[in-house]
């Protein structure tokens, strides 16, 4: 469904060139005609026709344009907004880096030259753990009375008692569930989970990025039916016809997500520690656009990602974690003006379509803008239908296949064992294939041990409850074992990088302060956290912006707080 809309780079006006500012050192090119040449996204290389027997030196584009071309021609030199080719007094040959490339330098902490935005912290309250107490904290979890409450779950409707819309973060009346796990089962369609281990993923993308999992599940089977069963038996769990079976495609599918190799030029602002372009060591702070033009990123994420259900997950939900940001936080987006007309339901209902529809059609659309039907859409109205946001069709249909998931009368829950545990903790491993992420060392021995003692507590509480659990519950117990696994893993990355500058102070406004999604007075425990923070956001049992502004991700240097850009 993604059109090529979705591409940011052929809708930025052209402007005057940006300002250059000699980087001070030759470089090691030698040049053999006359041109500027871009090097990578930032610098070039002017190799002079009267002086081409000199050793040129590296220049760089400042202030927010990006270095677009192989080759250049024209007096105003390679530095542009307007990533579209050929542009008036501009010749462009190629992308940066396809005559003269070097990546060799990609940034791997942050820099007064380098933008960066911490991500939207409007996603719900998780469980905090903290690294020194973690094991207290997990002891007092399981001893608290809704733990293993079934009655806890109310299926969401509005006040009227109709069934609620559907939410892009984990419905309402999940805000005072800090542990339980609810995907539904729906006995009304034949959406089901690939496997068992896709639920972990699902668990992992809500307490991460915020993402309710039945968002994901809806738009998995309107992509590519993976996760559809067959048939008109709709009592099974899962795809696969046994439960610890692994889904496989076996090469007759298409990938798991409609997400588009070529179309990734924003999603670059999220990916670059999620994206193997230095074999281990430092992860890099933010990857060029141009650096996925160039080095063959199409076989890459087919390869490592997109035909991986459990790692598309991951990829799927790093997408909407940047999209929602963009929609929820500028101002230019027109999403704020409609939604501060609406109630909490309406809110949560407006938000899902939006970000839905981006996701389908582009972030730069006539649907979207400060005069847009977005913008004017009224409270009363259903945003899919009514305000331009239909996708044709698109955006209804994941919005039902999700409603009807968050009414089900059953949600899953199975047997989670330790090699479940393994190989879970496995392929996110390949998820991250650098050992630093910003402040983080990732310990992979470390953190399979800390997950081996937090399982071996859960199943020890799970059997005497349930004896019948040969490790422990999905529904009850997972989520308390990721919030341990969370204390030593990244958290949600910011967005950073030239393709994120543009969409954000040139394209689209201003940034918004972020409002909270629940009101932590709702939560039943002293302390939580904003889904992928590793902050303590309840300390003062408030819900106000302030306390949501902490939760920058680990990238984000608290030494670096001043050199994030505020327009």
């Amino acid at each position: 469904m993604h059109c090529c809309a979705r591409i940011c780079v052929v809708l930025f006006a052209a402007v005057a060139c940006g300002t250059l500012t000699s980087a001070g050192k030759t470089s090691n090119i030698n040049c053999t005609s006359d041109g500027y040449f871009c090097i990578n996204e930032k610098t070039y290389v002017w190799c002079d026709p009267e002086n081409m027997d000199q050793v040129p030196t590296t220049w760089t584009c400042e202030n927010g344009p990006i270095c677009m071309c192989g080759l250049a021609l024209g007096a105003a030199g390679p530095c542009r907004w307007d990533y579209s080719k050929p542009e008036v007094n501009l010749t462009c040959t190629g992308d940066a880096g396809a005559v003269f490339g070097d990546w060799s330098e990609l940034p791997t902490t942050l820099s007064s030259d380098i933008y960066a935005r911490a991500s939207s912290s409007h996603v719900q309250y998780v469980l905090y753990m903290d690294s020194q107490t973690w094991r207290n904290q997990l002891s007092t979890l399981m001893n608290q009375s809704f733990y293993d409450q079934e009655s806890l779950r109310n299926i969401p409707a509005n006040e009227d008692g109709t069934a609620a819309p559907c939410s892009l973060h984990p419905p309402f009346t999940s805000d005072s569930n800090p542990s339980q796990m609810w995907i539904g089962k729906s006995s009304k369609n034949s959406i089901r989970l690939p496997d068992k281990y896709t639920g972990m993923f699902l668990a992992y993308a809500q307490d991460q990025y915020g993402i309710n999992p039945s968002v994901l599940m809806a738009v998995m089977s309107e992509d590519s039916g993976a996760n559809v069963k067959t048939g008109s038996d709709y009592s099974s769990s899962f795809v696969v016809p046994n439960e610890d079976d692994h889904y496989s495609c076996s090469g007759t599918c298409s990938d798991f997500y409609d997400i588009d190799a070529d179309e990734l030029s924003t999603l670059a602002s999220v990916l670059a520690v999620r994206s193997d372009v230095r074999q281990g060591g430092e992860a890099p702070v933010y990857l060029s656009h141009n650096w996925y033009a160039n080095q063959q990123w199409a076989e890459y994420m087919r390869a490592n990602y997109t035909m991986h259900v459990d790692r598309s997950v991951v990829l799927a939900a790093l997408d909407f974690h940047m999209l929602h940001t963009i929609v929820f936080s500028l101002d230019g987006v027109g999403m704020r003006t409609s939604w501060e007309k609406r109630t909490r339901v309406q809110r949560d209902q407006l938000e899902a379509v939006a970000v839905v529809y981006a996701y389908s059609e582009g972030l730069f659309t006539t649907s979207f803008g400060s005069n847009s039907s977005l913008a004017k859409c009224p409270a009363a109205k259903d945003p899919a239908r009514f305000c331009g946001l239909s996708a044709g069709g698109y955006v209804s249909e994941v919005m039902t296949s999700c409603q009807a998931l968050d009414q089900a009368d059953e949600v899953y829950d199975y047997d989670i064992t330790w090699a479940d545990v393994q190989y879970f903790v496995q392929q996110l491993q390949a998820t991250y294939p650098y050992m630093t992420v910003g402040t983080i060392s990732l310990d992979w021995a470390q953190i399979l041990s800390d997950a081996n003692e937090a399982f071996t507590s859960l199943h020890v509480h799970r059997i005497a409850v349930d004896s019948t659990y040969a490790g422990i519950s999905f529904r009850y117990d997972f989520r308390a074992l990721l919030a341990v696994l969370r204390v030593n893993l990244p958290e949600r990355e910011p967005l950073t990088g030239p393709s994120f500058e543009a969409i954000d102070h040139h394209f689209y406004g201003i940034w918004l302060t972020d409002e909270a999604v629940a009101d932590s007075a709702q939560w039943p425990l002293s302390s939580c956290s904003l889904a992928g923070s590793h902050l303590n956001a309840c300390g003062a049992k408030t819900a106000t912006s302030a306390a949501q502004a902490v939760a920058l991700p680990s990238l984000v240097l608290l030494c670096f707080l001043a050199l994030l850009v505020n327009w």
